[in-house]
């Protein structure tokens, strides 16, 4: 009776070893709402999901170009939910994590009636997913909820946190452009709470050793793409009484830019709270690329290249910095107190690594 016992603890206690050394992936795909069909790279990550069960599929925005999803039976918007159908159905038969947060375009690149789609963006990838019976989060899909900025958070498995942001909220506010906000807050109130929040959860994450990645759809260090104003137009437009353009909302592409004042507080704001906590992941799409870059002790990834690509002129491999103007996605594994970075091209064929 003991040795049987002993055995039973004994295969129990590997068992929760194993648990606990088991390595967790995530899938960043981001701005891939380009085709209302399927595409090499769709069937590429279903076949990487299908065989990865302990993982989890991250939508990193833009995800329905090009003026996101409104549910009114125009021919436009069976369109516009076919590129997010087929997306969503690499999810099909998947038993691990399927997310999908907003972008510029799914809040219709920035013009009337974004609110209305990211609502119904919303719940056309809750009411896919929920008929999904073998992913984990059937429940709970689209982050963040009720067109807030967040942040929104899961824990898994007591020792990774993923952090959701929609990075566009804070640009999207323009000339009676209305953006979600909770009861009783102003907007100023919601901005107030958003960086008390993230502060509080990358800090109990550090408490309790849970390492963490905040995923949004706007990059925070920028390959240089996202450049795309001249200096002097932007001058004109923010610093000069053509300013009044910004007013009533006429600069909607000028927000976009890393540059331009709001996008550059943001930018800055969210860079300053993440700069306090050490080893943090931030994962972005927006720029159709593929990029790498670590400063100070954390690590930014770009990976904006589901469905259109844009050539820059950085090189490709610089000193703690890599980038690749290539159709493809990341693939980000977690293991105990290390992280290996992959990225791979539409085929599944792998285009650099690195670890730390």
């Amino acid at each position: 009776m003991k040795l049987i016992l002993f055995c039973i603890y004994f295969l129990l206690s590997i068992a929760a070893l194993a648990a606990q050394t088991r390595e967790f992936k995530i899938v960043l795909l981001g701005d891939a709402g380009n085709f209302a069909y399927e595409t090499p790279i769709n069937n590429t990550i279903k076949s990487l999901l299908d065989t990865t069960p302990y993982s989890a599929c991250v939508l990193l925005g833009d995800n329905i170009y090009f003026k996101g999803y409104l549910n009114n039976n125009s021919k436009d918007s069976k369109i516009e939910a076919e590129k997010m159908l087929v997306q969503l159905r690499m999810a099909d038969d998947y038993k691990g994590y399927f997310y999908v947060i907003p972008g510029n375009h799914d809040w219709r690149a920035q013009k009337w009636n974004g609110y209305s789609a990211i609502k119904d963006e919303a719940a056309l990838v809750e009411d896919y997913l929920l008929k999904n019976t073998y992913i984990a989060n059937r429940q709970q899909s689209f982050f963040p909820t009720d067109a807030l900025p967040g942040p929104s958070f899961v824990d898994i498995d007591h020792t990774i946190r993923l952090i959701f942001l929609d990075t566009q909220w804070f640009l999207q506010k323009q000339f009676f452009h209305k953006v979600g906000k909770q009861n009783g807050h102003s907007q100023r109130d919601e901005k107030k709470y958003f960086y008390q929040k993230l502060d509080s959860l990358l800090k109990d994450a550090q408490n309790t050793q849970r390492q963490c990645i905040i995923m949004a759809h706007h990059p925070l260090i920028t390959s240089g793409a996202q450049n795309r104003v001249s200096g002097f137009t932007r001058f004109l437009i923010n610093y000069t009484p053509l300013q009044l353009i910004g007013i009533v909302g006429l600069n909607r592409l000028l927000t976009q830019d890393i540059e331009q004042p709001r996008h550059r507080r943001m930018v800055e704001n969210i860079k300053n709270t993440i700069e306090k906590y050490k080893n943090t992941v931030y994962a972005s799409g927006h720029e159709h690329l593929l990029c790498y870059k670590q400063d100070k002790t954390n690590h930014y990834i770009i990976s904006g290249a589901g469905s259109k690509k844009v050539k820059t002129n950085r090189p490709e491999n610089e000193q703690d910095f890599f980038k690749k103007d290539v159709i493809g996605f990341a693939v980000l594994t977690i293991g105990e107190q290390k992280f290996k970075l992959q990225f791979y091209d539409e085929k599944g064929i792998e285009l650099y690594q690195t670890q730390w």
